[in-house]
């Protein structure tokens, strides 16, 4: 008994002395050495100043990667790593976590440091850093792979490179510094390190201290986007001038239709991959623009005229026309709030959900190019509804949008009905489709 109550002793009094040493400030004394430390730690601050948000702190931590700013509470964002996975938190008049993220091969990613969710300095150039002088003050970094890391380290995009004019790391009274300086700015960004080994993201903390956790959709919030992910269905288009119903258009995977109902003719352009044979001298390859000089239901092969040209290089028509399914609000599921938009002059008929994060408006505004007949700048997008009815077959569900801006001190709302998932084939243009593509 005295043995082992020895050793329990001995065990804690070692699992104290690693924990203590783990969060001890580490000290930082030289250029070469705060480049070392960022290269191995997951744990420090970069922070800038700002006139409009205040103090603005990159804040990384083991479990967690984030942004806050003194001034503006709604610009935090964090990407915080549990057992399971990865997920963003947001605020949004609150705290609105979301799903857990996947990569394009759609496995959930786990490892937060990767660079797969946010780039970091985190084994970036190693024998660049550890090749330098111990004695430098001032880098001119010239090295490429390290200033693109640090520009989406600090919030850019990697297209963003191409502005960069400069990056100088000093290191002046204890202090590691990094100059970014932007051609498309006029002045000098200054982030300075803080907190090596001793931050923590008061935003992640308070969160999951108040029994915070990621988000698990409904099944009909679920079952919602999978639909619209079908990539096959049809929308009835909608006329606000004459608040009527005029026309269809044809979502499938192969090919996009769209037809007018009182015109009596249709358009839209098929995915070709086919190279040439006795048919056409010629590869086929890319988006075909075609028309139909009559109604879609009437149409035989004869009825049908395709461009020589394709419209797009690429043989996918999801990509061509930009389909729903690439909504950002798809991927940020956690905007959508049940219920209706306030003062609504939509009838909803189904399950209601609405959303109002601007950028997700904006972009729901731009994916159905609204904006080409209805300039934002005076129909001010407002909100986006959603009119789910929940249907047994796929086919018979409804999943209407309504897109809602303000004119003049009027709130109007445009319906943008979606029905007949998985079931939007048109037998014409699926023959067709068959025989110009190996």
């Amino acid at each position: 008994m005295f043995k082992l109550k020895i050793k329990k002793i001995l065990l804690l009094g070692i699992l104290l002395l690693t924990g203590c040493q783990a969060n001890k400030n580490i000290e930082i004394n030289s250029l070469k050495s705060g480049l070392q430390f960022l290269n191995t730690s997951k744990n420090y601050t970069l922070e800038i100043e700002s006139s409009a948000y205040g103090t603005c702190s990159y804040i990384f931590t083991k479990n967690s990667i984030g942004f806050s700013a003194s001034k503006k509470s709604s610009a935090m964002f964090a990407y915080i790593k549990d057992k399971k996975g990865i997920y963003p938190l947001n605020y949004d008049n609150g705290y609105v976590p979301g799903e857990y993220i996947y990569d394009e091969a759609n496995k959930k990613i786990t490892n937060l440091w990767s660079g797969d969710v946010h780039t970091t300095l985190y084994g970036i150039e190693t024998s660049y850093i550890n090749d330098l002088p111990n004695d430098i003050t001032t880098l001119d970094v010239v090295n490429k792979n390290y200033k693109m890391a640090f520009i989406q380290t600090v919030g850019y995009e990697i297209k963003d490179y191409v502005n960069v004019d400069s990056l100088v790391i000093n290191y002046v009274d204890d202090v590691l510094s990094f100059s970014l300086k932007m051609s498309n700015k006029n002045y000098i960004e200054i982030y300075k390190l803080t907190n090596p080994n001793n931050s923590k993201n008061a935003d992640v903390d308070i969160f999951l201290k108040g029994g915070g956790k990621v988000l698990t959709l409904s099944s009909s919030l679920t079952r919602v986007r999978n639909l619209v992910k079908s990539n096959n269905f049809l929308r009835y288009i909608y006329d606000i001038g004459t608040n009527k119903y005029t026309g269809i258009e044809i979502f499938n995977e192969h090919y996009f239709y769209s037809e007018i109902t009182s015109y009596n003719y249709g358009s839209g352009a098929m995915a070709m991959n086919q190279k040439a044979n006795e048919y056409h001298d010629f590869d086929l390859y890319g988006c075909y623009n075609f028309s139909i000089n009559t109604s879609i239901v009437n149409a035989t092969s004869s009825n049908v005229g395709f461009y020589s040209t394709p419209m797009y290089k690429k043989p996918d028509i999801v990509e061509f026309y930009h389909y729903p399914t690439y909504l950002a609000i798809f991927s940020s599921m956690q905007y959508l709030k049940k219920g209706e938009v306030d003062n609504s002059p939509y009838t909803y008929e189904g399950e209601s959900y609405y959303f109002d994060q601007i950028s997700m408006v904006y972009d729901f505004v731009s994916n159905f190019s609204i904006d080409q007949s209805f300039d934002p700048n005076e129909y001010v997008p407002y909100a986006v509804g959603i009119d789910f009815i929940n249907k047994d077959a796929d086919k018979d569900c409804f999943v209407t949008f309504i897109y809602y801006f303000t004119y003049g001190s009027s709130l109007y709302a445009m319906p943008i009905p979606l029905t007949n998932f998985n079931n939007s084939n048109v037998a014409l243009l699926d023959a067709i489709y068959d025989a110009y593509n190996d």
